[in-house]
């Protein structure tokens, strides 16, 4: 008989990705889909499951489980999303709606996204062995999550290691979120197109200045130029990661840090030496001196969902 293999499915605003894993983090098949949020929360949850349904038939192998990964607050505990502002949905039975629309009985397990991504690292990736360690993701957001003692942290509502929204830029700019000073508005593809609003007035001779529909990648081909904007945004995103992540290692004594997300990895050029440095002139001189940084290895969304799989099956409950 063929070895088992698990289903990760990773739910993002515009796209819900899938992947056929085994215990050892191999993809063997993989499928993507549109989210199309704006159909309505049961229209979601059935492309999820048509998407599982489709992985379904390109295994021969046992499916032994369906790790899902969500944006937002949620209960892994009950499979339920109490909030998930970018699919503009609130208390959503999750793990119920897609059980009762899948045709075979599979047990499926859902989280966060980054405690997903936590888990992969620590089963498949930059944290193989490891116990005790943050991960930042850098993305459209900010994410993280942290692994203590081999499990994840989930805090009292379920929003433990929420770093992209903790108010710590002193004057800071104004958050979606609605507070002042989120790190997420400095270290994410948002925080750099706020940044270069924000900055560009004073910037007349940035190879930036007059270009129109500019992205994240001109921004930091830009700062490989050596042009001196898109060098200040890339500072920017590398101090709002400072900003959070030098606190969060006082309160949990992590032996590594893992940054992934998909801009931090576009970008693992100019941020990895800058984020270590930095971090290291932070922590001088304390018991916390020696914390490394290290770049995400697990670059399939879906392989972090199917971890919980295979965490699971290892254990009893996070």
């Amino acid at each position: 008989m063929s070895e088992p293999l698990a289903i990760g499915v990773d739910i993002g605003g515009t796209k819900i990705a899938y992947g056929l894993v085994d215990r050892i983090g191999q993809v063997h098949a993989t499928h993507r889909l549109p989210t199309l949020p704006e159909e309505g929360t049961e229209a979601v949850i059935d492309r999820i499951t048509q998407g599982i349904e489709h992985m379904l038939t390109l295994s021969d192998a046992p499916i032994v489980g369906i790790g899902m990964g969500s944006p937002g607050q949620i209960n892994p505990h009950t499979g339920v999303v109490y909030l998930a502002t970018n699919l503009a949905w609130r208390n959503v039975e999750l793990v119920q709606g897609v059980k009762q629309r899948l045709s075979r009985d599979i047990p499926v397990w859902l989280n966060n996204d980054a405690n997903a991504s936590a888990m992969g690292e620590m089963l498949f990736g930059a944290a193989r062995g490891c116990t005790d360690f943050l991960i930042l993701t850098v993305g459209t957001g900010l994410g993280g999550a942290a692994i203590s003692d081999g499990k994840l942290l989930l805090g009292g509502k379920f929003v433990a290691m929420e770093v992209g929204h903790i108010p710590v830029m002193p004057n800071g700019r104004l958050c979606v979120c609605g507070s002042l000073g989120c790190p997420e508005m400095y270290a994410s593809g948002t925080g750099m197109m706020a940044g270069l609003q924000e900055h560009l007035p004073h910037y007349p001779f940035s190879v930036l200045a007059n270009k129109e529909g500019i992205t994240t990648e001109d921004i930091l081909r830009a700062a490989r130029e050596g042009d001196p904007l898109g060098s200040l945004l890339v500072d920017e995103i590398v101090s709002g990661l400072l900003a959070v992540t030098v606190p969060v290692i006082g309160l949990f004594d992590p032996l590594r840090v893992v940054v992934g997300g998909g801009l931090a990895l576009a970008a693992w050029d100019l941020l990895g030496d800058r984020i270590t440095t930095r971090l290291h002139e932070a922590l001088a001189q304390t018991v916390f001196d020696d914390v490394p940084v290290v770049k995400s290895e697990v670059s399939s969304s879906a392989v972090g969902a199917a971890s919980l799989v295979w965490y699971e099956l290892d254990n009893e409950k996070f």
